[in-house]
């Protein structure tokens, strides 16, 4: 595998993990309404007063707010933890010339979408974009190849 399919492969991988997060995070925020990270104001009972719903585990709708933002802290230390791979990923990218493959590449490797679904969204074949998309990762390895190895004999390389 090339250095520009490494990087790219790992990116997507990188999306689709948070994708799963994501996910976990509507799925949990869709059982009970409560979108928001912020405790609730509610009235309190016998009483003429409103006052914030406590956000401990008694209080259904607390824990699903804390379970959510414990989904959020995962999701944003994944980002921050992989926020190397991201930028490689875009440094990769941008080394292509057509903007059209620039945009194949970032529908599939950073945003997740399959060829038929980017393809739809381009208004061309799915065939096309498939054959675009490993036609400019050759061309980007092959390329990037005298990078990646300059990269790997600069950090190889003895020190006198």
């Amino acid at each position: 595998m090339g250095y520009a399919r490494d990087v790219l492969e790992r990116r997507r991988n990188l999306e689709l993990e948070l994708e799963a997060i994501r996910r976990q995070m509507e799925k949990i925020a869709q059982v009970g309404g409560c979108r928001g990270s912020t405790p609730k104001i509610e009235k309190v009972p016998g009483k003429n007063e409103y006052a914030y719903a406590p956000r401990g585990t008694n209080n259904p709708e607390g824990a699903e707010i804390q379970h959510l933002d414990g989904y959020e802290e995962a999701l944003l230390r994944h980002v921050a933890k992989n926020e190397d791979v991201m930028i490689e990923a875009e440094v990769v990218i941008a080394e292509a010339d057509d903007p059209i493959d620039r945009t194949i590449l970032r529908y599939y490797y950073c945003e997740g979408m399959n060829d038929q679904r980017a393809a739809s969204r381009m208004h061309f074949e799915r065939s096309v974009v498939s054959r675009r998309r490993n036609s400019i990762l050759d061309a980007l390895d092959s390329k990037l190849h005298v990078f990646a190895q300059k990269s790997t004999q600069q950090h190889t390389r003895p020190v006198i």
